[in-house]
């Protein structure tokens, strides 16, 4: 069931992501470009603390190698870019919940799964295990055996992999609150409330009459109509009770004055009272 109202959608996470996650993920990955630039280009920084030039001394890996290395750097660099931009265009459009947010999202979800794969088959798979347990050993100052480095591997990627998919789901469920006009979320049906009439409703087949409410007559009319008490006592008890039963539509027995039913109307003797009933 996907949500269609922000009032009643839960968007904690989402507003997480806006407040800290996003933000973060941008200035890591502006980091990590400026750190490639920076190496490439030999830039002097001494106060620049670049993490990509100390990795790449650890690996003796120089980014003007000729070769396939290099090529791979440059991919490396592409994807960096790549990232950085959906990401950024993710972020500030996510504040009008743009249809542009929700494609930049998936194709995140897409890119970073790829990477964790690709990730955990080089340290797995060819070999490169060796190589960041030696850097991690010479930045713990520590052994760390390229088995651990597998296990952490694995792990991570099996984490990676999870939460992309928890996030699929979790932005699928809300696809229908991107891409709405303001005007579309704040619509509130109408109801006319008119007059109950006399009007006709037109149709291609045939026409339908619609009756009038029954009007119903005010009480005080009826109260007016019933006799005075001085004028049902002159004329004596039972014209008192015929009058008054004519008046209300109501039927009473004229000699103990019970309210008859139509069942004991029916029947030729009052069972109250024994009188017999004078049939008109």
């Amino acid at each position: 069931m996907a949500y269609t109202d922000k009032k009643m959608t839960p968007l904690k996470w989402h507003r997480f992501r806006q407040i800290l996650i996003m933000p973060v993920t941008i200035l890591a990955l502006l980091y990590t470009i400026a750190c490639f630039v920076i190496d490439y280009f030999r830039i002097k920084t001494p106060e620049f603390f670049n993490i990509v030039t100390r990795v790449l001394e650890k690996l003796d890996i120089d980014m003007h190698m000729e070769g396939g290395l290099q090529t791979w750097i440059f991919i490396g660099m592409g994807c960096l870019v790549l990232v950085f931009l959906l990401e950024l265009i993710q972020w500030l459009k996510s504040f009008r919940w743009k249809t542009g947010s929700l494609v930049c999202e998936i194709l995140l979800i897409l890119l970073f799964t790829a990477g964790s794969v690709f990730a955990a088959y080089a340290l797995i798979g060819l070999g490169f295990a060796a190589d960041a347990s030696d850097l991690l050993s010479a930045a713990l100052h520590k052994r760390i055996e390229p088995v651990f480095v597998q296990v952490i591997a694995g792990i991570v990627f099996g984490i990676i992999v999870l939460y992309n998919i928890l996030m699929i789901f979790y932005y699928i469920k809300r696809r229908k609150l991107y891409g709405r006009k303001k005007d579309e979320e704040d619509d509130i049906p109408f109801i006319d409330e008119e007059k109950p009439s006399r009007r006709k409703k037109k149709s291609d087949k045939d026409t339908v009459v619609v009756p009038d409410t029954p009007e119903v007559k005010p009480v005080e009319s009826v109260v007016s109509n019933v006799p005075k008490s001085d004028d049902l006592v002159a004329e004596g008890p039972e014209k008192a009770i015929d009058q008054t039963a004519a008046v209300l539509g109501l039927k009473f027995c004229t000699n103990c004055g019970t309210r008859l039913s139509k069942e004991d109307l029916s029947m030729t003797y009052c069972k109250y009272c024994g009188k017999k009933f004078e049939k008109k």
